[in-house]
């Protein structure tokens, strides 16, 4: 399957110009590995741009390979790699764009890091309720809900997403509320199984001070 791979490989580059990395690689190992699980795939793309994964999707599918996508690579399952197969791997699509800090408005890719959106939205005021753990990936986060420290103000990570670009075997689609209606909702908490979001697009919610502090019980018998 690996030579099958190798073989056909430049069917995939004439349309993918992102990284490829194979069995051998120095960087293979970590690669092919999510946090709570170990995998060997063929090969692990690293799409750059929506059209990369649009590549990706229509090699995957052509050759017939199992697929496995892959964001901040957090899923207790680990359904981001797989044996056998290809993952696509998003870290590389991490863009965070504040267009419109008055209103909010901001576009993340599916490869950021809460971490990272955190330090960003911070500089102009804001924030979106979103996990609790800084290197979780943002597109595996909020396709699943998005529960966050600030849920109880803001709701889930859903709540607060406005739009996103939804990459499908046929097609390359923008979801809103207004837009294909039945896509955004179906991504907001169906997970990956309507396509691969490449970037959402959230209205953030201005903060300021942050409190946080710990209560302990005394422990009884």
């Amino acid at each position: 399957m690996e030579k099958t791979f190798i073989n056909h490989f430049e069917g995939l580059t004439r349309n993918f110009a992102g990284d490829v990395i194979l069995p051998g690689d120095s960087r293979y190992e970590k690669a092919s590995a999510t946090l709570f699980a170990r995998g060997s795939p063929l090969a692990v793309l690293m799409p750059e741009t929506a059209g990369d994964v649009a590549a990706a999707v229509k090699y995957v599918k052509e050759k017939g390979f199992p697929l496995a996508v892959r964001s901040g690579g957090h899923n207790a399952a680990g359904f981001g790699t797989n044996t056998g197969g290809v993952v696509i791997d998003l870290s590389a699509m991490n863009r965070i764009d504040v267009s419109d800090a008055a209103r909010g408005k901001v576009r993340i890719g599916s490869g950021a890091r809460w971490g990272d959106v955190a330090k960003v939205l911070g500089k102009h005021g804001l924030a979106i309720s979103s996990g609790d753990t800084v290197s979780v990936g943002v597109g595996g986060l909020t396709l699943g809900g998005g529960i966050g420290w600030m849920v109880r103000k803001y709701g889930l990570a859903i709540d607060s997403l406005a739009g996103a670009e939804v990459v499908t075997v046929n097609e390359k689609l923008n979801p809103t509320a207004s837009e294909n209606p039945e896509l955004f909702w179906a991504i907001r908490g169906g997970g990956g199984n309507f396509g691969i979001v490449t970037s959402f697009d959230f209205l953030a919610h201005p903060v300021s001070d942050v409190y946080a502090g710990k209560l302990f019980s005394p422990v009884t018998k």
